[in-house]
């Protein structure tokens, strides 16, 4: 299964990029309850989302490719609360303008047999659009 969203910045490509590209970036958007934990640096890196009811999803980042702005994580844990496996997903910038750019998220992976393959897919990229327009804001504006 994919999903994937692509969605206009009204920022600058080199202002948009670090900001996305932070894979620590997430810690202040997470709900209440809920912790990060980052274990390693760069490609390799282990990113830890414990949820207020206290399961865990654990994202590796595969990718770092700062010349082509873009990046690659995958969820690496089989006992994840997600309802899907599998996942690995590409977030690339673009510059649209001197003064936009876009974010196209991609995303490959597997029903965990929970939910519909529609409202699956229809979830992850609402989640998507959710965390792009978050990021947006620390983005400064062209």
């Amino acid at each position: 299964m994919e999903a994937r969203v692509v969605e206009k910045l009204d920022t600058k490509l080199e202002d948009a990029w670090p900001v996305f590209a932070d894979f620590k970036g997430l810690s202040d958007m997470l709900p209440p309850g809920a912790t990060m934990e980052i274990d390693g640096e760069g490609v390799g890196a282990i990113r830890t989302v414990t949820t207020p009811d206290g399961g865990t999803v654990k994202e590796r980042l595969e990718a770092l490719d700062h010349d082509n702005n873009q990046f690659s994580y995958a969820v690496i844990n089989d006992d994840s609360p997600l309802p899907f496996t599998d996942y690995l997903a590409t977030v690339k910038l673009r510059e649209t303008s001197p003064t936009s750019c876009e974010v196209d998220w991609s995303s490959n992976f597997q029903s965990a047999g929970a939910m519909a393959e529609a409202d699956l897919t229809k979830m992850i990229e609402g989640m998507y659009r959710g965390v792009i327009r978050q990021l947006a804001t620390k983005c400064p504006a062209a």
